[in-house]
């Protein structure tokens, strides 16, 4: 090739992974490019194929492979970073300890920290309802009393829940210790469940009402002035079976009684749960003045009493069902004893049932009853 030829040959190199190789310059001139025996490539064109020759197309960039990517990113100095933190950590901290940069807010001036009463925190409770009018709950029926006359105990409920009412029986929600509570602190000899309601009177002379009738699903259903007029009728009905002691089974209904009787509110600094001794007479009759004796709910809903705390009140209560149990079963065997008539021969045995025992006031012979002193341990707050 002559040295013209030569200088307008255009120069080319060889790109390693290309995929569209030009051919190395000719030296011998002959048309062959590096010796290759076969078709010849032209690296230089004449002046006028030049003008007609479409533009040579510069081969692209090679595709790099992944590890060929690893080693680029890995010769890189510009690439290393820390990716131990984010890069948001790595900004210059002030002296109050807080990080500048855009993704922080302005420094404020640190607040006391508040202080909490305890480590968790508490459960966010629901919101109480409001007063719902016997209509809402008027498919719901009352659930009848277990009551007879001069039994050792009555036990006063607020009023039926949803789930009393549905089983028509007292106490018979799931979550209700009423009946646990009862056979632990041995006012009853066997474990029982809500469906021997109605068994208690006359086997275990025991008994069981209502502050109020109306069933509801929560105790805020129901008015303030409800409460307390039904307090009245509560009186005259415990008067009427005249029970050795009541059992008022929630705070809330000795406060309704209290603010019937007195007309003013109950102050805790003058209540403490166990045995009362009211300035006001409660449901007195011929017979006496019933005792009574305050325990907190024992419904689920009610979690501000620990169930160790129940069981120790119901166990004081548990003291003085069997005293008075012992006593008549004493008497009982004294009168059942078989008398003999002198002018007909005839004998017949006395029931025991018709002794008033356990009625506060009675002086009926026996073993003396537990000392019912007042004690002022838990105060409810």
């Amino acid at each position: 090739m002559s040295r013209a030829n030569r200088s307008r040959a255009v120069p080319t190199r060889r790109r390693r992974g290309s995929a569209d190789q030009l051919p190395a310059e000719d030296p011998s001139g002959d048309g062959r490019a590096n010796g290759s025996s076969g078709n010849t490539i032209r690296t230089a064109l004449e002046p006028s194929e030049r003008e007609n020759a479409p533009p040579i197309k510069l081969p692209d960039e090679p595709t790099l492979s992944f590890n060929g990517l690893l080693r680029q990113f890995a010769n890189d100095p510009s690439s290393h970073t820390d990716h131990r933190r984010s890069p948001r950590h790595l900004r210059p901290v002030s002296a109050s300890g807080r990080r500048s940069g855009p993704d922080h807010a302005p420094e404020q001036p640190e607040s006391p920290p508040a202080s909490t009463s305890s480590q968790s925190p508490r459960k966010k409770r629901k919101p109480a309802r409001g007063y719902a009018p016997p209509e809402r709950y008027a498919h719901l029926s009352p659930v009848r009393d277990s009551i007879a006359g001069g039994l050792i105990c009555i036990f006063v409920g607020l009023n039926p829940g949803i789930a009393t009412a549905v089983a028509g029986h007292a106490f018979a929600g799931p979550t209700n210790l009423f009946w646990p509570l009862m056979f632990e602190s041995g006012c009853v000899g066997r474990r029982l469940t809500y469906r021997d309601d109605g068994s208690l009177p006359s086997e275990w002379r025991l008994g069981i009402t209502n502050l109020v009738d109306r069933p509801t699903a929560e105790q805020s259903e129901l008015s303030r002035e409800e409460l307390v007029a039904n307090a009245g009728r509560l009186e005259v009905r415990l008067a009427e079976h005249f029970p050795g002691a009541v059992c008022i089974v929630g705070k809330g209904i000795w406060e309704s009684i209290h603010r019937f009787k007195t007309g003013k509110p109950l102050k805790s600094a003058d209540f403490s749960f166990g045995w009362q001794d009211p300035p006001f007479a409660f449901a007195q009759s011929e017979h006496g003045q019933p005792r009574v004796f305050v325990v907190p709910s024992t419904s689920g809903r009610v979690a501000a009493y620990s169930r160790e705390m129940k069981a120790t009140l119901w166990r004081e209560l548990g003291v003085y069902v069997k005293a008075v149990r012992e006593r008549e079963r004493q008497q009982g065997r004294a009168e059942s004893s078989i008398k003999t008539e002198p002018s007909s021969g005839k004998t017949e045995p006395s029931s025991g049932l018709t002794v008033k025992s356990g009625t506060a006031g009675s002086q009926s012979p026996g073993p003396a009853l537990p000392d019912v002193a007042i004690k002022h341990e838990t105060t409810e707050s």
